[in-house]
């Protein structure tokens, strides 16, 4: 079951941004949680920030950054 729901066609997806974004749609993501979508810039970084309008216990850092380490040793260390 965990699998199923792991899938993309498992997600619920937005019909205004589907509408507005067309075929780009997965490069702006749209969601409710604490946290919403900042940037991406590929291969070097994307980045989220609080939501100011989420209803629930906020997230700590205001804003966060997740790079990827491309080398294997530099990610086991």
């Amino acid at each position: 079951m965990l699998e199923l729901l792991a899938k993309e066609s498992s997600s619920i997806n937005s019909p205004a941004a589907v509408a507005k974004y067309g075929r780009a749609y997965g490069h702006h993501p749209v969601g409710t949680g604490p946290y919403i979508f900042d940037s991406w810039i590929p291969n070097d970084q994307a980045v989220i920030e609080k939501n100011t309008l989420f209803h629930g216990v906020g997230g700590k850092p205001s804003k966060i950054v997740f790079r990827p380490v491309r080398e294997d040793s530099s990610r086991v260390i």
